[in-house]
């Protein structure tokens, strides 16, 4: 086995090159299950700031890009999104219903598993040349990611599904706000593409190359050689 990371030089996304079989964890994520292989994936789920990756044998350190403190990450499943937005303090709400069903003093009934928490974030675009792109990702049907772009004691990174979006317009020089409802979500593993296809044919010029999906990742993410 061999087991080595990186940042993206595009994304900031913490990357690994994994050979398995193996599973590779960041704490009690699953980040990765990697089979008689050697795969190259990034963590959309890492924190900014040094995170820790453990294929069962060996543990390295990878960063994250740190953002501005009041900006956000929100991207879809694959750590790509909208850079640039404003994570408003609404002292981020959280609700939990246990879905207990009570038939009289003496008996309830609680679900097998924890139904999900819920939420909402606020987000504001200052720039409104990029209202579609968000809405591609409040539209996404995947899970999001959102979190402050910087380590913010008490609001993880969170996986979640959105089940509603209210978007108003804040400012006569078209600033948007939007309020975001998200539910919970866990994915069996976190891994994403270190390059999409999208990101290969615009680096490409939309030309095919020939290159490897190794070639690939140096070239437009920086992996070392």
């Amino acid at each position: 086995m061999s087991f080595s990371g990186w940042t993206a030089a595009h994304t900031g996304l913490p990357s690994l090159s994994v050979t398995g079989p193996c599973t590779v964890k960041c704490g009690d994520r699953t980040v990765a299950v990697v089979g008689d292989e050697t795969v190259l994936v990034s963590d959309p789920l890492a924190s900014p700031g040094v995170n820790r990756y453990s294929d069962g044998e060996t543990t390295i350190e990878v960063t994250r890009t740190v953002g501005i403190p009041w900006h956000t990450i929100f991207t879809d499943s694959s750590g790509r999104g909208v850079d640039g937005l404003l994570y408003v303090n609404n002292s981020d709400p959280v609700d939990y219903s246990p879905q207990v069903s009570q038939f009289n003093r003496r008996v309830a009934r609680w679900p097998i598993e924890s139904p999900p928490a819920t939420g909402k974030g606020v987000l504001v675009l200052t720039n409104p040349s990029q209202e579609d792109a968000v809405w591609r990702v409040c539209k996404a049907r995947e899970r999001v990611v959102i979190a402050p772009a910087k380590a913010t004691p008490g609001v993880p990174m969170r996986s979640v599904i959105i089940t509603g979006v209210s978007r108003s317009r804040i400012s006569a020089s078209g600033t948007l706000q939007f309020e975001v409802a998200w539910s919970e979500f866990e994915a069996a593993e976190d891994a994403a593409p270190v390059v999409t296809w999208g990101e290969y044919a615009a680096a490409s010029d939309g030309v095919f190359t020939g290159e490897s999906y190794l070639q690939i990742c140096q070239r437009i993410a920086g992996m070392p050689a």
